[in-house]
């Protein structure tokens, strides 16, 4: 039941806006429009930047097939904790992961966080595409909080 309430509001959403869909009407009609499924622009934005900046460094940054699902959870990562990786309001983002079931105590304050975060040597991957985490955090205590997030897709 909450699962079709949500896929209808999505609907509304994006045929509010004016998005192409496809006939179910909560999927965005092309992957490449990801980007209208990302509520603030200067978080596309950011997710764009990170993208470009990791391809250049020879790092991916990858997309879920999926991302311009109405109900993505990528997306809606982005659209949850992007503004706070944007404006580097990791206060916020600390009081809100406290928030959590089980809550998360750090014993410093994040310095850093980054989506998609992937590394080879941690994880002990040589080929293929590696693990990426949702959501990479590091305290000004050198705590790192690996951090997956799930929703619908």
């Amino acid at each position: 039941m909450l699962v079709k309430k949500l896929q209808q509001r999505t609907a509304d959403y994006f045929k509010d806006k004016g998005y192409n869909t496809a006939k179910c009407g909560y999927i965005l009609e092309k992957r490449d429009d990801w980007r209208k499924n990302v509520i603030l622009k200067e978080v596309a934005e950011y997710i764009e930047s990170v993208k470009r900046h990791r391809e250049e460094t020879n790092v991916s940054f990858p997309l879920h097939k999926w991302i311009h699902h109405g109900l993505s959870s990528q997306a809606c990562l982005f659209n949850l904790l992007g503004p706070f990786l944007v404006n580097e309001d990791y206060k916020t983002l600390q009081e809100i992961l406290s928030l959590s079931e089980p809550g998360l105590k750090l014993i410093g304050n994040i310095s850093s966080a980054e989506f998609e975060f992937e590394d080879r040597n941690v994880f002990k991957e040589n080929q293929g595409q590696p693990t990426s985490i949702d959501l990479y955090l590091i305290t000004n205590r050198y705590e790192k909080v690996f951090v997956e997030f799930k929703f619908i897709v």
